[in-house]
């Protein structure tokens, strides 16, 4: 049989694996994680801070893991035998790179913000063109919709050029990608125009290049006197050389300015402009005397190389954790399907998993056994914080998402803090109170350790209380609060439509309805709650009673008069974020 009609379906099978960026869109999570650039810059600008480098090593990252098997995240998995992962990172070409601690931080922001929702793959992309911009460098449109793959290829890291590659073997590695071997290589080449390379990956251009013994006859004789005495008297192979000498953390077009000089420090980057008729000399040129030619280049190179075998639509998976596989259990769950679900359960769009998990009455309630935190920390420290009500199957917990998201917030996180409340900090929320009114999760995020609801309760139960009576701190809070509850029930009989059998008229509720509040369309009164829901007065105490009897409350500080109304906060938290949540306060 003729091997031709083998090798052109082989052909054309490669081609449209190298086509599939016509299914990546830039406005991707323009729906579902609209802040996305804003959160990536956010990290990666305090980064940035700490490590001049860092640009340099996430682009790094993106192109190394977009040359082996495509742009699919596949460079950020760790060895894991029991997901039969050999990670790349071990291979001789990726020995050497960093920057996965920072696309760990972006990764984490991003559940927070938008769970389930941004892959890894993705967040290489992004968190390259905003550093590249950042670093004086050009803009670029990222094209999104990237997904990450289940399996790392450590043997497919040869398609990666090594620094001691000829000219015709970079060509051969850029074609092999489905790029254009001239433009496309000598534009990407440009990333080393900032950046550091160890003596190592240069040392054989020092001496013995030649067969006759003789150093690269490439590189400038100062600049070879410099690097020798770097590497052979006063360092070793692991110190760090600029691979820009003029302006090594800038992104510009300094690193062509320097070919021409012979200043290439790496043979890679010295053979585009000094092999004898090479058809990327002339590129090399236009981008030494013309920077915005060179930007543009890059930014329309780079786009090209992002696009390279992606995995889209129901390939692959949305990681939870960058340097981990989903476990299958939620690997179908992972990939947005369950967000339409949820809208097709619910009239009001908004999760009605509460319902089901109530019913459910083989989930376990009470005090948690050192066994569940564990497997809980376990869970967490592996796969991340994803979906609190999807997480506790896969967890082995027989236990409902809100117990766990309790159980973590409020004693198994690491930086939690526990006990009474510093001056300082009463001070600080007394401050921002001012300013932000009820939104406690932005409170929350300045005073660490401390949980959006342990300060909401602070709040209510002391500070608030406090500032309205002008008392001073060491006054019983306790004692207050009776009094207030008596003088109210003295004053103004108790309401015509009680919401606990007995219950004082003390009880107030409130939705995210501070003066401040961003959420003013969201202020609810009880009787506007009755209304909307379609309950008389007798079912919506009914309503409470059982809530109250199945013990399908959280109760603040151990105070039974405090209670939150968890199917009104299961409608509200997705929205407000527990910004003034829906709570009962007496």
């Amino acid at each position: 049989m003729s091997s031709f009609p083998v090798t052109t379906i082989v052909l054309l099978i490669a081609f449209l694996s190298r086509v599939s960026n016509a299914q990546l869109n830039p406005a991707f999570y323009a729906e579902t994680c609209s802040n996305v650039s804003n959160i990536v810059r956010r990290v990666v600008g305090q980064a940035r801070q700490n490590d001049s480098r860092i640009g340099a090593k996430i682009l790094r990252l993106h192109f190394h893991d977009c040359f082996v098997n495509g742009c699919d995240g596949s460079l950020l998995l760790d060895d894991s035998v029991e997901d039969n992962i050999v990670s790349e990172k071990s291979a001789f070409p990726n020995l050497s790179t960093a920057g996965y601690e920072v696309v760990d931080d972006i990764k984490t922001a991003l559940e927070d913000e938008c769970p389930g929702v941004v892959s890894c793959a993705d967040i290489l992309a992004i968190a390259s063109q905003i550093l590249v911009s950042l670093d004086g460098g050009p803009t670029w449109q990222v094209q999104l919709g990237r997904r990450d793959s289940r399996i790392a290829n450590k043997n497919g890291t040869t398609a990666l050029p090594l620094a001691n590659a000829t000219l015709d073997e970079l060509k051969q590695k850029f074609l092999d990608q489905g790029l254009d071997n001239t433009t496309d290589l000598v534009a990407l080449s440009g990333a080393h125009t900032f950046g550091r390379a160890r003596c190592v990956t240069f040392s054989h251009r020092l001496s013995n290049f030649t067969p006759e013994g003789n150093p690269d006859p490439s590189l400038n004789t100062t600049f070879l006197g410099t690097l020798t005495q770097r590497c052979f008297v006063n360092g070793n192979d692991s110190t760090l050389n600029d691979l820009d000498l003029t302006t090594p953390d800038v992104f510009d077009n300094n690193y062509y300015i320097n070919l021409r000089n012979s200043h290439g420090l790496l043979r890679t980057d010295q053979e585009l402009f000094s092999t004898t008729g090479a058809d990327t000399v002339p590129i090399v040129n236009r981008f030494a005397d013309n920077q915005t030619d060179f930007f543009n280049t890059f930014g329309q190179s780079i786009i090209k190389m992002g696009n390279i075998m992606v995995l889209t639509g129901s390939n692959g998976e949305v990681r939870l954790n960058c340097r981990r596989i989903n476990p299958i259990s939620i690997t179908s769950v992972v990939t947005g399907s369950f967000r339409s679900q949820v809208a097709e359960d619910s009239p009001t769009g908004v999760s009605m998993a509460k319902a089901s998990v109530s019913g459910n009455t083989s989930l376990r309630k009470g005090a948690w056994t050192a066994e569940e935190d564990r497997k809980l920390i376990n869970y967490i420290n592996r796969y991340g914080i994803w979906n609190w009500t999807e997480m506790p199957k896969p967890a082995g917990l027989l236990r409902s998402g809100k117990s766990c998201r309790l159980r973590w917030l409020n004693y198994l996180r690491p930086d939690i803090k526990h006990g009474n409340f510093s001056q300082e900090e009463d001070e600080i929320i007394i401050k921002l109170h001012e300013k932000m009114g009820n939104r406690w999760c932005k409170i929350a995020a300045r005073l660490p350790g401390r949980t959006d609801n342990e300060i909401k309760n602070h709040w209510h139960t002391r500070l608030k209380k406090r500032l309205k009576n002008n008392l001073a701190p060491s006054m019983s809070v306790s004692q207050r609060r009776v009094n207030a509850i008596a003088e109210a029930n003295r004053n103004d009989p108790p309401n015509v439509h009680p919401l606990l059998p007995n219950s004082p008229k003390a009880l107030n509720m409130n939705g995210c309805s501070s003066p401040s509040s961003p959420y003013p369309d969201l202020e609810v009164s009880q009787n506007q709650m009755i209304e909307e829901n379609n309950h008389s007065n007798e079912e919506f105490k009914t309503l409470w009673e059982s809530l109250y009897m199945n013990d399908d409350y959280e109760v603040a500080f151990g105070y039974p008069e405090f209670m939150v109304l968890t199917s009104q906060v299961e409608l509200l938290e997705d929205t407000c974020c527990y910004d003034g949540g829906f709570d009962l306060w007496a």
